[in-house]
């Protein structure tokens, strides 16, 4: 008997860095989510606009793994992932709403 199991789908990794976003818990243990999620989107067949956001999600979810609940830098850094989250949200969303990249 043979398993074939097909790697996770881009909505798999989609949904993965929505529970880094949303998800409770510490910035840096949710940051590792996010980066996780864009390294392995990075290696999927990708246009020049996702490839832009993902680079962009990447560069805040570092900036927001360093972040501490005392530093004065904290309300900017997460307002950078929420912006960086919803531009790479809409370019992905819209390409999966299309169906999965093959």
């Amino acid at each position: 008997m043979t398993i074939s199991l097909s790697p996770p789908s881009r909505s798999h990794w989609i949904a993965h860095a929505r529970n880094g976003i949303e998800g409770e818990g510490a910035p840096d243990a949710r940051a590792l989510a996010i980066l996780e999620t864009t390294e392995m989107l990075a290696r999927m067949a990708a246009t020049d606009d996702e490839i832009s956001t993902l680079n962009r999600l990447s560069r805040v979810a570092l900036k927001m793994a360093s972040v501490r609940d005392d530093d004065l830098r904290r309300r900017d850094i997460l307002g950078d992932v929420a912006k960086a989250w919803t531009a790479f949200e809409q370019v992905w969303r819209n390409d999966d709403d299309k169906g999965e990249r093959k």
